[in-house]
C-alpha cells in the first residue's frame, strides 16, 4: 500500500478484513494485538461502528509488519517491564 492511499475510516475494515482471511487470523487474535475488546472488533467488521484514530493506526501497523511481528513487539514488551535485573 502507497502513502498516498493510506488507510482511513472508510477502507479499515475491508483491509483488516482481507488481512484476517489471508492470513487466517481470529477476530481474538487481532482485537488482544490491537488492544481493543472482540465485540467492539465485530461491530467495526459488520460495519455498525467507525474506528476510532487509534483503532485505525493499529490496523495500518498490523497491515505493514504483519501479526506476527505486531504480536513480538507485544510479548517483548510485557517480558521487558516484568524483566528488572536486581531480583
Amino acid at each position: 500500500m502507497s502513502e498516498k492511499e493510506g488507510i482511513n475510516a472508510e477502507n479499515c475494515r475491508v483491509l483488516l478484513a482481507a488481512y484476517m482471511e489471508k492470513d487466517e487470523i481470529s477476530v481474538s487474535k487481532i482485537s488482544k494485538s490491537i488492544g481493543c475488546s472482540t465485540p467492539t472488533v465485530n461491530r467495526i467488521l459488520a460495519g455498525e461502528t467507525l474506528p476510532t484514530i487509534d483503532f485505525i493506526k493499529q490496523v495500518g501497523i498490523l497491515v505493514e509488519l504483519g501479526y506476527e511481528r505486531s504480536e513480538e513487539r507485544r510479548v517483548g514488551k510485557e517480558c521487558r517491564s516484568r524483566w528488572s535485573p536486581y531480583q
